[in-house]
């Protein structure tokens, strides 16, 4: 993997995890509406999935979480 992939997948994975909280969403909850595991979530949030992030998957996340599917991909600046 690249690392210019690395870095998108973290940025992917790290506006997840911002987003699902400002849903006030547990990782449970969003591994409910997903039809995942919330080990799933718990993995994803902390980029110990193997593989990267589908488009599908982010786009539903985007669906549930009611955000625009391009703010998972935009890197945030720090709060």
């Amino acid at each position: 993997m690249s690392d210019k992939n690395c870095k998108l997948k973290t940025i992917v994975t790290n506006n997840i995890k911002y987003y699902r909280e400002q849903n006030n969403l547990s990782q449970e909850e969003l591994s409910v509406r997903l039809g995942k595991t919330k080990k799933f979530i718990e993995n994803l949030e902390q980029e110990k999935y193997k593989k990267e992030p589908t488009l599908v998957l982010i786009e539903n996340i985007s669906i549930i979480l009611n955000v625009p599917i391009v703010k998972f991909f935009t890197e945030r600046k720090s709060d």
